[in-house]
């Protein structure tokens, strides 16, 4: 589960403690299960008396191991995902030798698991942009908004305000409070307020009903719990206190805040918190057929979840956008979800949902919100989890994508395990966004999990950690892809005499493109990584012996640690891809029973490794162009299952997976490569490519990089140092800003001092 999801869980329980008073008061992870006096006294006197995890959400109290700590918090990473009741095998995405369930930076390395600022995310990940740069266990650098300015100097926290501009010089920065100064003279502009709230009207509703086009409502700080609509005027809602102070609490089922009735840019709501909206169609906001400005907002803790029985969708858990144009300006948009239940046949857009629409979003921080889907402890595929666009042609800028999660599938009883959710941070359907300097980091697809035993299938994992794209002509510019991952697959299910194959991890850690026309200019890939195969289903059958007994393999690891590409066109100029992953692949399954002579036990195969660790195409037509692609790794192969007995006889080893191919590309189509770098990639640079290097001015030399020391990619300084053989060597039609011939990389050709 997502830390989240997590939060999420936490809050239901809450709330049924607080409605039917369970909970007792020492249980402080609300899981129903109280703690004991303290964690040492649990394990010291052992039994099941006592919360196995006192941190950790974990009701059911699995311990496949028997240590005391239970599945949800063990050290060791020992979890039974399938129920059977034996440990399976730890998962580690980000192999830094910390197991995926205690990791507290699950896409990034963290093997010492620095967090300095004790919040559970770990420093490489932390979203507040928490860092211990001296190793001294204080933060040195804290950065809440991700706005580049550290807390203790930001005018503004939660709020993005990078210039620091504060015209009334009151040390609250503009973007906090009504004071602005929008002409650049350097002084505040002056506000007229034609309406308070409360002042005129005690609610915000009612000044809106008694609005008239032109008008300036403002509202001072303050908790409001109300729905408001703006009703299509063109008037200015303004909260006094900013977004920190003035507060829009949702009301029960609906959204916080509706546009439905063709509101322009001159229909504006600035300086809000809008939170605990709860509606099928945007929980935070409702846009349909309408195009206002939202300025300087912080949405957070909504949910879009259907109330009646009806096969509704669920979609945008802080925003929802049809055909609409909106202008969203400073605004972050964080912890929301699009939630799903047995009547929901869709639950898309954690963030952002928006279909047929245009829009332009400004300095927005879109980070932790997620898809969820459940039916009967069965979890599906939910896409999207920071926005899912269809048909839609927005434009991003100078903005984050950070955290965010898309569904993991889970499996109903006795029924295959269903794929996890596509699209961690952005899924992108028949559509034409523009991203310009935005920073997609630590977005994660779905996992697939098998939590129920019997005769499952592991299911695939999901694809596109950073993003998912089908159909379109997106463009990247000055974008960076950093610690994205693709899903895992599940393991295979057990029972007495039958078990199942391991599920496939998802490809593309870094983006999954299909059936589209993309351009990449300016960007990096760095430390993204695609799934990893589940496990085969073990079998353990005592002393019985069957000629039924089903050998299960382990899945194929994910293919394009940074890229997979399928059926399309991709051109890419001037960029990075850096230490980017395949997948690896599952084990074999184990079996366990009595040999026989004509019919020997035999364990099941490993799955292969996935190929393309740097990028991997497949009947596509790809173009680089001034491209440095290094130190990128293909998957390697599960190990094989085990055959044994013990009443007589023995049994064999299934056979190992393959490792997989291309540590730089692996593509069987077209690839055009001039003026680029591929080099030291593992186990080789090309796989079903002719090497280019040395013709067309290509060339296979160290980069070297400024700074790649320790294990936060986010620290690292990827610009080329003074003795870089990569420094003017790029396409010499192409011009650095200094007016030099191109280096080769992210940080080359005419927007290349975007850093």
């Amino acid at each position: 589960m997502t830390r989240i999801g997590t939060f999420f869980s936490l809050f239901l329980v809450a709330l049924t403690c607080i409605s039917f008073s369970k909970c007792d008061s020492s249980d402080r992870d609300l899981d129903g299960v109280p703690n004991c006096s303290s964690w040492s006294s649990h394990h010291g006197r052992g039994g099941d008396a006592c919360d196995n995890c006192p941190g950790v959400f974990n009701p059911d109290q699995k311990d496949c191991d028997g240590d005391s700590f239970g599945d949800a918090c063990d050290p060791e990473g020992n979890v039974d995902n399938n129920g059977d009741g034996y440990c399976d095998p730890p998962q580690d995405a980000d192999q830094d030798g910390i197991a995926d369930t205690v990791d507290n930076c699950l896409s990034l390395a963290n093997p010492g698991q620095e967090d300095c600022d004790q919040d559970g995310w770990g420093d490489p990940c932390d979203l507040e942009g928490d860092r211990d740069p001296d190793r001294d266990g204080l933060c040195e650098v804290t950065d809440t908004d991700l706005d580049g300015i550290d807390d203790r100097e930001d005018n503004c926290l939660h709020i993005p305000n990078p210039l620091q501009n504060d015209c009334d010089l009151d040390g609250i920065g503009d973007a906090c409070e009504a004071d602005r100064d929008r002409d650049g003279d350097g002084l505040c502009d002056t506000v007229a307020c034609d309406i308070t709230v409360p002042g005129d009207y005690e609610t915000i509703a009612a000044a809106i009903d008694a609005a008239t086009d032109g008008m300036v409502l403002c509202v001072e700080a303050g908790t409001y719990r109300e729905r408001i609509d703006l009703q299509g005027k063109a008037i200015h809602l303004l909260g006094l206190g900013g977004a920190q102070s003035t507060i829009l609490h949702g009301a029960p089922a609906g959204s916080v805040v509706t546009f439905v009735s063709g509101e322009a840019r001159d229909t504006i709501l600035e300086g809000f918190t809008i939170q605990n909206g709860d509606a099928e169609q945007g929980g935070g906001i409702h846009i349909e057929h309408a195009s206002p400005s939202l300025i300087d907002l912080f949405i957070t803790n909504n949910i879009s979840q259907q109330h009646d029985e009806e096969p509704n969708p669920s979609m945008g858990g802080g925003v929802f956008l049809l055909e609409g144009d909106p202008l969203f300006r400073n605004v972050t948009i964080t912890e929301n979800r699009a939630w799903g239940s047995m009547y929901i046949i869709d639950s898309h857009g954690g963030g952002i949902y928006m279909l047929h629409s245009r829009g332009t979003f400004d300095s927005v921080n879109i980070t932790r919100n997620d898809c969820y889907w459940e039916l009967d402890k069965g979890f599906r595929d939910g896409f999207g989890g920071g926005v899912y666009m269809e048909r839609s042609a927005p434009t991003f800028i100078d903005s984050v994508i950070r955290g965010n999660a898309a569904a993991m599938g889970s499996s109903y009883p006795y029924d295959d395990s269903l794929p996890g959710g596509h699209g961690g941070g952005l899924y992108i359907l028949d559509s034409s966004p523009s991203f310009l300097r935005v920073h997609i980091i630590g977005n994660r697809a779905g996992h697939s999990e098998n939590n129920n035993p019997g005769e499952q299938n592991g299911g695939e994992g999901g694809s596109g950690g950073g993003a998912y794209v089908i159909g379109g002509s997106p463009r990247f510019q000055n974008v960076t892809f950093i610690g994205n991952a693709a899903g895992n697959g599940a393991g295979g299910g057990t029972v007495y005499i039958d078990s199942t194959n391991g599920g496939a991890g998802g490809h593309g850690g870094g983006i999954f493109l299909q059936n589209t026309n993309v351009t990449f200019k300016n960007v990096l890939f760095v430390k993204n990584v695609a799934g990893s195969g589940g496990h085969g289903g073990d079998i353990d059958a005592g002393c019985y012996h069957g000629e039924d007994f089903l050998v299960t393999n382990g899945g194929n690891g994910g293919h394009g640690g940074a890229i997979f590409a399928k059926n399309s066109l991709v051109y890419m100029e001037n960029a990075t891809i850096f230490e980017n992953r395949a997948g690896n692949g599952g084990r074999g399954g184990n079996v366990q029973g009595s040999n026989r002579d004509d019919h020997p036990l035999s364990g099941g195969d490993g799955g292969d490794g996935g190929s393309g660790g740097g990028i991997y195409f497949t009947n596509t037509t790809l173009t680089t162009l001034n491209v440095t692609i290094t130190n990128n790794e293909a998957g390697q192969g599960g190990i094989e299952g085990t055959g044994s007995s013990s009443c007589g006889g023995g049994g064999s080893s299934g056979n190992p997976g393959a490792d997989g191919h291309g540590g730089g590309l692996s593509g069987s189509s077209h690839y055009s490569q001039s003026y680029s770098n591929v080099w030291n990639n593992t186990p080789e640079n090309f796989f079903h490519l002719e090497d280019p290097t040395g013709a067309e001015g290509n060339i296979s030399v160290d980069p070297r990089f400024v700074d790649t020391t320790g294990n936060d990619p986010l620290a690292w300084d990827l610009h080329l140092a003074s003795d870089s053989p990569l420094i003017d060597a790029g396409d010499p039609g192409i011009l650095d800003p200094d007016g030099s011939r191109s280096d080769i990389g992210a940080y080359g050709g005419p927007e290349g001092d975007w850093e």
